[in-house]
């Protein structure tokens, strides 16, 4: 296998300390008619998460000037980079070991992008994964045999099957991130004039063209 880095987006660092609420939201616009009935249309195929940080009581110093030099290197709301969403990280459930049978592909334009599908029927939501962990997948042709002669591009979550690979891409397992931006200000509070104390903010994934 190859793995194509992802040289785009630097990665966002470990937050000791610092717990996230997730919200993963849907753009829909409820419409009530004037018999009571509602109708509601959904705005967006596939959600966005928001990552609101919650600090656990004091943060240490270190740990806020770790995420102050973070926000200056990638601009601030400005930039990208790679987010863990430590709800939803995996091809599987994250308390379970990924599988190489655990998710399908979409064929793009002859190369294979790698999503995630969601079921409860008769319903099914896929979500592609444009920032995969190289490192971490795996995959298998249709017959469920895994394979290694392939290419995979982090930083958008296209496979192209190598000239050994035996059949078609048929399912993957592994890690993925996803690509987000600072949605808010980083705020920084000091106490008794000179030191740091804890720090907030507010993450927003972006889609792959944004």
């Amino acid at each position: 296998m190859t793995i194509t880095a992802d040289v785009q987006y630097a990665t966002f660092p470990e937050c000791p300390g610092f717990g996230f609420t997730v919200e993963p939201r849907y753009l829909t616009k409820a419409i009530e008619r004037e018999g009571g009935q509602e109708r509601v249309d959904r705005r967006w195929d596939r959600p966005l998460s928001f990552f609101t940080a919650v600090p656990t009581g004091n943060r240490d110093a270190d740990v806020i000037q770790t995420l102050l030099n973070f926000w200056h290197a990638v601009g601030g709301t400005g930039g990208r980079f790679r987010f863990r969403d430590w709800t939803d990280y995996k091809s599987c459930r994250t308390t379970g070991d990924p599988l190489v049978t655990d998710q399908p592909f979409e064929v793009v334009s002859g190369v294979y992008q790698l999503i995630k599908r969601y079921t409860a029927a008769p319903y099914t939501q896929d979500r592609e994964i444009t920032r995969p962990v190289g490192s971490t997948i795996v995959v298998a042709n249709t017959l469920g045999a895994t394979q290694t002669d392939w290419t995979l591009d982090e930083a958008t979550g296209l496979l192209t099957p190598g000239g050994g690979f035996v059949g078609t891409p048929g399912s993957w397992g592994g890690v993925f991130d996803l690509p987000c931006r600072f949605l808010t200000d980083y705020t920084v509070t000091v106490v008794d004039g000179k030191d740091i104390q804890s720090g907030s903010f507010t993450l927003r994934e972006c889609r792959p063209n944004e």
